[in-house]
């Protein structure tokens, strides 16, 4: 892993749909002692067991990051950080870093989306390369301390339909109001769903 002073630590702060592909959503990560933020690309079922695990869903059959965590647990091995080391020809690259029973220390390549997956359910913290956040974080100018988030009317969006969803939907995400834009997609969901 990169030495700590170059790294900066992220909270996952949501997800949006990329608008031009029903597959794809940005993982939105924020940096804790700043305003940018970093928006990573993720398929479908990478969305699906984060969302999962945010919303706090419990499926009837372990998913395949329940089940790693089950596999962690019953070898005692912790993860202790994920990092996002490098960044090539648009794709993120991660480690994640385990400490097993005996204290020792190992690296493992994974898939971001993976990486980050595993360390919410085992609530460590994820870094990014400072180069990596310089070259593809997005600055976002406000005071945290100050934001005052809208109150989402759940029940009016309920009423409706799917196409009025999606254009609701990018508004949201262009205005980067991911709260909703989460709230709006898994209604969107349940639509389709039924």
């Amino acid at each position: 892993m990169n030495k700590k002073n170059d790294r900066i630590q992220l909270n996952v702060i949501g997800l949006s749909h990329v608008s031009n592909n029903r597959n794809v959503f940005a993982l939105i990560l924020e940096e804790v002692n700043g305003n940018r933020r970093l928006p990573i690309i993720i398929g479908e079922l990478e969305t699906q067991s984060i969302v999962i695990f945010l919303e706090g869903i419990l499926p009837k059959r372990p998913l395949t990051h329940d089940l790693l965590v089950k596999l962690c647990m019953e070898h005692n091995i912790e993860i202790v950080e994920v990092e996002i080391y490098k960044m090539e020809e648009g794709t993120f690259y991660s480690k994640i870093l385990c400490e097993d029973y005996k204290g020792d220390i190992k690296e493992i390549d994974s898939r971001t989306s993976d990486a980050i997956s595993l360390a919410l359910r085992f609530e460590c913290p994820i870094y990014v390369d400072s180069s990596i956040m310089e070259k593809s974080g997005v600055e976002i100018n406000y005071n945290k301390n100050d934001a005052i988030k809208p109150i989402i009317n759940v029940e009016k969006l309920t009423k409706c339909d799917i196409k009025q969803l999606e254009k609701n939907l990018e508004d949201a995400v262009k205005k980067e109001d991911f709260e909703k834009a989460v709230t709006i997609r898994d209604i969107i969901f349940e639509k389709r769903r039924n």
